[in-house]
C-alpha cells in the first residue's frame, strides 16, 4: 500500500536549529517506534553547528531540508509542505518519543475514526539530575476522561492541564487547510496558537493516558525561560478571541483566555513587571474577574517588594516539596 492510499500514513516533522548534541537522540527515538512512521522530515533552520552533518548521517532514513533561518514556525511549515502523508506528528529536535508513541496514537485514531487530532501524556525530564516526572498521573487523567479516550473539547482538557504538548500532537493533514499553517515570526506560544485555532474547527481531541514523549529541561538559557514582551501575550489573546468569535466559539474560549491571562500576570509578579500586569488589566479587564483585578492592582503598587515576597514563598514551597510540577531550580 502506498503512502497516499494508507489512511493512517504519518509524517514526523522535526525542526532543528543548532542542536547537534541532541538531534540524533530525537531521530533515533522515531526510528525505534514499534509502529514505524512513513516519513521523517528534518528541517535544518540555518544551523551554524554540526546539526546538518548529524542528520545527513542517517542517510535515506530521513528527509533532510536546509533553509535560511526563519524560526521554529517556518521550519515546521517547510516540513509540512513537504509531507505526503495523511497525518502529521511533531517532535522538537531536542526532545524524544517513547517507543510506543505512534502505535498508541494510531490505535486510538482507528478506534475513533471521526477524530481529526490527538495528543497525550508526557514526561518532563531533568536528566542531568536523573529526575523524571509524568506531567499528569494516569489515575487523574482517567478520571478527567470519564471512561473515554478522547475529550469532547480541547479547551476543557487544556484548562485542566491535560492539553498535551507539541511532541504529543498528531493532526490530520487536511485540518491545516482550514486553519492555515503555523504563524511565522512568533517568538513564543506558536504551537498553542495553532491548537487554539484547530479546536475552533474540531473541538474533540484524542488523549493517550500513558506518557508518549520526553520533554527535556536541558538548556537553562532556552526560549521558555527568556523574557517575553507583554505585547506578545496580548496579541495572542487578541487573535484567538477574534478567531473564536468568527467561528462561534467565543463563549467557550473567553473563560480560558481569562485563565491564561491570570496565569501570565501571576508570573509577571516574580519579575516585578507591575506595568505589564496593568497593561493586561486595561486591555482585557472585561474578561478578568473583578476580585482578581483588585488583587493585581494592589500587589503591583510596589512591584519590587511583591517580587521579593513571591520568591520567598517559592523557596518555602520548594523546601517543603509542595510543588508537584518538575522544574529546574532557578539560580
Amino acid at each position: 500500500m502506498s503512502i497516499t492510499e494508507n489512511k493512517y500514513s504519518v509524517s514526523v516533522v522535526i525542526p532543528a536549529y543548532n542542536i547537534g548534541d541532541f538531534i540524533a537522540r530525537a531521530i533515533n527515538s522515531v526510528l525505534a517506534q514499534t509502529h514505524p512512521p512513513d516519513e521523517i522530515i528534518v528541517v535544518d533552520d540555518g544551523s551554524t553547528d554540526n546539526t546538518g552533518e548529524v542528520v545527513k548521517g542517517f542517510g535515506e532514513k530521513v528527509i533532510y531540508i536546509h533553509q535560511q533561518n526563519g524560526g521554529l514556525s517556518a521550519a515546521r511549515n517547510t516540513a509540512m509542505r513537504a509531507s505526503t502523508c495523511k497525518w502529521i506528528s511533531f517532535l522538537d529536535g531536542d526532545d524524544e518519543w517513547l517507543e510506543g508513541y505512534l502505535e498508541a496514537q494510531i490505535g486510538l485514531l482507528r478506534r475513533n475514526p471521526d477524530l481529526m487530532w490527538s495528543t497525550g501524556n508526557y514526561l518532563r525530564c531533568l536528566c542531568d539530575e536523573d529526575r523524571r516526572q509524568v506531567v499528569v498521573d494516569t489515575a487523574t487523567v482517567k478520571q478527567i476522561l470519564g471512561g473515554k479516550d478522547y475529550f469532547d473539547d480541547y479547551l476543557y482538557a487544556f484548562r485542566r492541564g491535560v492539553g498535551g504538548c507539541v511532541n504529543t500532537m498528531i493532526v490530520r493533514a487536511d485540518v491545516f487547510e482550514q486553519t492555515g499553517l503555523f504563524l511565522e515570526g512568533l517568538k513564543r506560544a506558536e504551537d498553542l496558537d495553532m491548537w487554539l485555532r484547530i479546536c475552533c474547527h474540531h473541538p474533540q481531541i484524542g488523549f493517550v493516558v500513558e506518557p508518549l514523549s520526553v520533554y527535556h529541561l536541558v538548556r537553562e538559557d532556552c526560549l521558555s525561560q527568556q523574557y517575553t514582551p507583554v505585547g506578545l501575550y496580548c496579541d495572542l489573546i487578541d487573535r484567538r478571541l477574534e478567531y473564536a468569535k468568527k467561528h462561534e466559539r467565543l463563549d467557550k474560549f473567553a473563560p480560558v483566555a481569562s485563565w491564561m491571562l491570570q496565569r501570565w500576570m501571576r508570573s509577571f509578579l516574580f519579575d516585578a513587571r507591575g506595568e505589564d500586569v496593568r497593561i493586561m488589566l486595561q486591555k482585557f479587564g472585561d474578561i478578568i474577574p473583578s476580585w482578581y483585578k483588585i488583587l493585581m492592582l494592589t500587589v503591583t503598587v510596589f512591584p519590587k517588594a511583591t517580587a521579593t515576597g513571591c520568591h520567598l514563598i517559592s523557596k518555602v514551597v520548594r523546601a517543603l516539596r509542595l510543588r508537584k510540577r518538575l522544574t529546574r531550580k532557578p539560580k
